[in-house]
């Protein structure tokens, strides 16, 4: 299974955190884009093909990190996590409603790029699809929730308590939509 696929651009936005911690903003800004680009190339070697929501992830990085830089403001950068979100909403959106003709994009990404057919019992492998399924339609309204809170987050919090809406916030909120979807699902 490739895990390092669930990080979803979470260690370049520790690595800001510490080294701004540790050092200054603009060292922050530099640490961060370097570890999105070995998380991209990383992601990319490790799937055989070009991943595109770790070019995405860096190319924001890139991006919002030279206007931060540039503004001297690094509310911009810590935006990158915001724009993602909605990034990856939408293309779930697009994909699911114009493009799919079978499976949700996001059930085919569970299953095909994190592999997690390799380590579910036999038995497991049709509810855990069934799980991804219901997921693809509730994700992507989790996706723009979490933009909102890591957006606030940006502005009025410290670089730490971002650093945490986005990256343990988002397990927390991905965790509890699973289990209330499990918990709500109708069963017949």
């Amino acid at each position: 299974m490739h895990w390092t696929l669930l990080l979803f651009s979470m260690l370049p936005v520790v690595t800001f955190a510490l080294v701004e911690t540790l050092a200054d903003s603009r060292k922050a800004v530099v640490a961060a884009i370097v570890v999105a680009g070995f998380e991209f190339v990383f992601d990319s070697i490790l799937l055989g093909f070009v991943e595109i929501f770790s070019a995405v992830s860096l190319s924001l990085f890139v991006i919002l990190g030279a206007v931060a830089l540039r503004r001297g403001r690094m509310e911009w950068f810590k935006f990158q996590p915001v724009v993602l979100g909605l990034f990856v909403a939408a293309t779930f959106w697009i994909y699911d409603g114009w493009i799919a003709t079978g499976e949700p994009l996001f059930a085919q990404i569970v299953e095909k790029h994190l592999r997690i057919n390799d380590i579910l019992p036999t038995y497991q492998r049709g509810y855990f699809a069934d799980y991804a399924r219901t997921m693809s339609t509730s994700l992507p309204f989790l996706l723009i929730a979490h933009a909102a809170l890591t957006g606030y987050a940006a502005v009025k919090l410290s670089t730490w308590s971002w650093c945490g809406v986005r990256v343990l916030g988002f397990y927390a909120m991905a965790t509890a939509l699973f289990y209330a979807e499990r918990l709500f699902q109708v069963s017949y």
